[in-house]
C-alpha cells in the first residue's frame, strides 16, 4: 500500500451477518471470499472436513451435552511463557492469548488430555479468525521421529486422512504454515522415542503454532533424562476435577434422584474414596455410562471399601453397559446398518486381543502381523501348485515347474516383514507400484520355465539336470528381486482413502480381478492343445495367482480366518469394529481404529495377560 492509502478489506469467512453501507466509503473495497486461491479453497475444505469429523466424535461422546466437565489447568514451573490458568471450556481463548501459540498439555491417565485437545480443535474451527491455521488432531503413535521429519509425518497423515486434498496442496499447506498440528498422546510412543519426538517437534515448529499432549511423568522423565523440551511453549497441568464440579455436572446431565446419595457425599466429603475416583474425567464418564439405565443404583458406589475397588468396578461395568440393549441412532456420515448383538464374553475377548496390539492405532491390513507368514504363503503356494499340475492332463507328468513356481511364491510371501499396505490404481492415473509388481510376477513365472526349457533344449536331459533347474530358478528369483526393487521406488506413501471399509472393498476388487484373470487363463489352458503354449499360459496364470496373493486383502483374509478359528477376532471383523465405533468404545482415525480411552485399553490388555 502507498502512504495514506485507504484499504477496506472484507473477509466473508469472518462475517456471520448482513453487511450494510453507512455513509461514504473512501478508498477501494476488497472482498475476500472463501477459497480466493486454490490453496485458500483447499484450506477451507480441510477445515470443513476436520470440523465435521470431530463434531461427530464430540456428539458420540456427549462432550458438550449440556457442557463439558469443568477440568481446571494451570501453568507448571517449566512453562516458557506467562503463567496461565483456567478450565478446558476456555482453552481456546487461553491459547489465543499466548504470546507464542505453542502449548503442552500434561495430565495423569484419564485426566482429559485428549478431550482438551479435541475441544481446542473444535473451538478454533467453529470460530476461526483471520490468518489462523487449520488445527489437525493427530495421534502421536503413528509417528517415528527417528525415521520421519515432523513435517513429513504431517503431510503423510493429511494425505492419508483427507485424500481429497491431493499431495501437492497438502505439502503447500504444511510448508506455508496453513495447518497447526495437535499431537495427541506423545506418551503412547515407545519410551526411547519420547525425547526424539520432543526434539523433532521443537526443531520443526520454530515459531509456528503447535500443541502436544502427554502424561506428566513421561514428559518430565524425557526432559530430565535428555534435556529436550519445547523451548517456546506454555506448559499446563490438568488438575483433578473438584467434587463440587462433579456433583454439578451430574446434576446437569441427570434428571432423576438416583444420584442424590452420591452427590451429597461428593459435596459433604470431598476426600471420600468416591470423590477421589470421580476426580478423573474418565471415571466420571464411565460412571455416567454404567448407571445410565433407570434400573441401576449409583449409590452402590458408596459400598466399595477402597478406591481401587471402585475403579475396577467401573471399568468392568463399562463393557456390559455399552453392549447392552440400546437405542440405535443414525450417523449422517456413514450408512446405517442393522445393529449387531454380540455376546459380552466374546466382545471382551476380542477387544482384549486388539488392546494388546503394538501402538495406539490398528488397521485391518495390519492383522497379517498377528499370524504366521507361512500361513498366507502356504495358501498361495498350494493354489499355484494346483494350477501347475495342469500339464498332467496332457500326458506330461512334469511336476518341476509347478514345484518351482510354488516355492518362489512361498519365499516371496514369507520373506516380507512388513504388512502389505492397500493401494489401488485410480482412473485418471494408474498406480506405477501395482503396474511394476504385476509385470514382475508375470515375468518371474515366465522366465523360470522358459530358462529351464531353453537349457534342456541346448544341453539335453543330461547329468546337468540339477544345474539347469537351479539356473532357471535363479533367473526367476533374480527377475523377481529386480522388479520388486524397481516397484518399491514407486510405492505410494500411504493410504489414499479415508474410510476403512471403502479401502477394504477396493483392495478386494483388485484381488478378485487378479483371480478372474487367473481363472480366464486357466480356462484357456484347459482348452489349449498346443504343447508349446502350455508353459506360457501356466506362467501367466501362476503370475496372476501370485499377484492376488500379494494384495492386502488376501493377507487380511488369511489372517482373519486364522484368528477367527482361534476365537481371537470375530468372523465379521469390520462390522464389529464399526459397531464398536458407534458404541463409543473405538474411534476412527483416518483408515485406522483406536481405543477412545487409553485407560480402558490398558485395562483390557491386563485382563488378557492375566487370562
Amino acid at each position: 500500500m502507498e502512504p495514506n492509502e485507504v484499504r477496506n478489506a472484507l473477509y466473508s469467512d469472518q462475517v456471520r451477518a448482513p453487511v450494510v453501507q453507512a455513509g461514504d466509503i473512501h478508498g477501494d473495497v476488497h472482498l475476500h471470499a472463501p477459497g480466493g486461491t486454490p490453496l485458500d479453497l483447499a484450506a477451507h475444505e480441510l477445515a470443513t472436513a476436520v470440523r465435521r469429523q470431530w463434531t461427530t466424535e464430540a456428539e458420540n461422546r456427549s462432550l458438550r451435552q449440556p457442557a463439558p466437565l469443568q477440568v481446571r489447568f494451570w501453568s507448571t514451573a517449566d512453562s516458557r511463557q506467562e503463567p496461565v490458568r483456567g478450565d478446558v471450556r476456555q482453552i481456546a481463548s487461553m491459547f489465543r492469548g499466548l504470546s507464542r501459540r505453542q502449548l503442552v498439555v500434561l495430565g495423569e491417565p484419564g485426566a482429559g488430555k485428549t478431550v482438551a485437545a479435541l475441544l481446542l480443535t473444535l473451538e478454533l474451527l467453529e470460530s476461526p479468525r483471520l490468518g489462523e491455521p487449520v488445527p489437525i488432531l493427530l495421534a502421536a503413535a503413528s509417528w517415528d521421529p527417528t525415521a520421519e521429519h515432523f513435517d513429513v509425518w504431517a503431510i503423510r497423515r493429511l494425505t492419508e486422512d483427507y485424500p481429497a486434498l491431493g499431495g501437492q496442496d497438502t505439502a503447500r499447506l504444511v510448508a506455508d504454515g496453513r495447518v497447526m498440528i495437535v499431537v495427541d498422546g506423545l506418551d503412547e510412543l515407545p519410551v526411547h522415542l519420547h525425547a526424539p519426538a520432543l526434539d523433532g517437534v521443537n526443531r520443526a515448529s520454530g515459531i509456528r503454532p503447535v500443541v502436544v499432549t502427554c502424561r506428566t511423568d513421561e514428559y518430565h522423565a524425557a526432559v530430565a533424562q535428555f534435556g529436550t523440551f519445547l523451548s517456546g511453549a506454555a506448559v499446563v497441568q490438568l488438575a483433578p476435577v473438584r467434587a463440587d464440579a462433579v456433583a454439578a455436572h451430574i446434576a446437569e446431565t441427570s434428571l432423576d434422584v438416583r444420584w442424590r446419595p452420591v452427590t451429597e457425599v461428593l459435596v459433604a466429603e470431598p476426600f471420600d474414596d468416591v470423590a477421589e475416583v470421580l476426580s478423573s474425567p474418565l471415571m466420571v464418564y464411565l460412571a455416567r455410562t454404567a448407571y445410565a439405565s433407570p434400573r441401576t443404583e449409583p449409590r452402590e458406589l458408596l459400598a466399595f471399601p477402597t478406591r481401587a475397588a471402585i475403579e475396577q468396578h467401573l471399568l468392568n461395568a463399562y463393557m456390559p453397559t455399552v453392549y447392552g440393549p440400546r437405542v440405535d441412532v443414525v450417523d449422517m456420515y456413514r450408512p446405517r446398518r442393522r445393529s449387531s448383538r454380540w455376546p459380552i464374553e466374546d466382545v471382551v475377548r476380542w477387544l482384549a486381543f486388539l488392546a494388546k496390539w503394538p501402538g495406539q492405532e490398528f488397521a485391518w491390513w495390519h492383522l497379517a502381523l498377528a499370524t504366521p507368514r507361512w500361513a498366507t504363503g502356504a495358501v498361495v503356494s498350494l493354489a499355484v501348485l494346483a494350477v501347475g499340475c495342469t500339464p498332467i492332463l496332457y500326458g506330461r507328468p512334469s511336476f518341476w515347474p509347478a514345484l518351482v513356481a510354488a516355492a518362489v511364491s512361498f519365499v516371496a510371501i514369507t520373506s516380507r516383514t512388513r504388512p502389505i499396505a492397500p493401494a489401488r490404481p485410480t482412473v485418471t492415473r494408474p498406480n506405477p507400484h501395482h503396474l511394476f509388481r504385476t509385470i514382475t510376477w508375470i515375468a518371474a513365472f515366465v522366465i523360470t520355465p522358459v530358462a529351464y526349457h531353453t537349457a534342456v533344449f541346448v544341453f539335453g536331459n543330461t547329468v546337468l539336470f540339477a544345474v539347469e533347474l537351479s539356473a532357471a530358478v535363479g533367473a526367476g528369483v533374480l527377475t523377481w528381486i529386480g522388479g520388486m526393487v524397481v516397484a518399491e521406488r514407486f510405492r505410494p506413501r500411504g493410504v489414499t482413502l479415508l474410510d476403512s471399509r471403502i479401502l477394504l472393498r477396493e483392495d478386494r476388487r483388485l484381488c478378485v480381478l487378479w483371480l478372474a484373470l487367473a481363472a480366464a487363463g486357466f480356462a484357456v489352458l484347459l482348452c489349449s492343445d498346443s504343447c508349446s503354449v502350455v508353459p506360457l499360459l501356466f506362467a501367466v496364470v501362476a503370475g496372476c495367482v501370485g499377484a492376488a496373493g500379494r494384495t492386502a486383502w488376501m493377507s487380511y483374509l488369511v489372517a482373519k480366518t486364522w484368528l477367527a478359528l482361534r476365537a481371537e477376532v470375530p468372523w465379521r471383523l469390520m462390522t464389529f469394529l464399526d459397531d464398536a465405533r458407534q458404541r463409543g468404545v473405538l474411534r476412527a482415525n483416518g483408515p485406522s481404529y483406536q481405543f477412545r480411552h487409553v485407560r480402558l485399553r490398558e485395562h483390557l490388555a491386563s485382563r488378557r495377560c492375566h487370562n
